[in-house]
């Protein structure tokens, strides 16, 4: 059985967003089963299981409602307007290695994303 296949048999413990496994839970069982994975491994992994979902350092599968969905998503949407406040920042402290170049990318980042 590939590691794959073992989360995806603890997901199905932990549906919908009240029933969501700790990262670090779920690090730990596989740690027990002798799968050592790290924390950015098991990110990976989790993504190509369908219908699994992350919110507040957890994952779950089979939201149970549209408001999960929207809180998961929503959860997502933040982790990318920090990272565009970061990179718009950079762009700006360093404006000699882009003269001439549209720093506008992530203007108006959050009204596109709805």
């Amino acid at each position: 059985m590939n590691i794959k296949s073992l989360i995806l048999i603890k997901l199905q413990k932990h549906r919908g967003m009240a029933n969501a496994i700790p990262r670090q839970c779920l690090l730990k069982w596989l740690a027990d089963l002798g799968w050592w994975v790290s924390d950015r491994e098991l990110r990976k992994i989790v993504k190509e299981i369908p219908r699994s979902l992350s919110w507040r350092g957890g994952y779950f599968i089979e939201a149970k409602s549209k408001e999960e969905v929207k809180a998961a998503c929503e959860s997502l949407k933040k982790k990318i307007y920090g990272l565009a406040k970061e990179i718009k920042r950079i762009q700006n402290d360093y404006p000699e290695f882009y003269q001439g170049e549209q720093l506008e990318l992530f203007d108006g980042i959050e009204e596109r994303l709805g």
